[in-house]
């Protein structure tokens, strides 16, 4: 479980949270952004164009590549 995961979607970046409301967007090259707590990046993951999609289950992102970041 994250606390908050920042995805680069194509007209910025947006922050998703647990309740947030549905969206379906295009994703631009860059990286997601997983967060533990709020001032903690657990992870990095470096995608390369896609959807992200969140719905009431959570979040899915489809990318055409993606790379665990340090």
């Amino acid at each position: 479980d994250a606390f908050m995961v920042v995805v680069p979607g194509s007209e910025g970046d947006f922050g998703v949270l647990h309740g947030h409301m549905p969206v379906m967007t295009t994703i631009r090259d860059s990286e997601i952004r997983v967060y533990s707590s709020p001032n903690t990046v657990s992870h990095r993951i470096r995608v390369t164009g896609g959807f992200a999609e969140v719905n009431a289950s959570g979040l899915t992102v489809l990318a055409e590549q993606a790379m665990l970041g340090q």
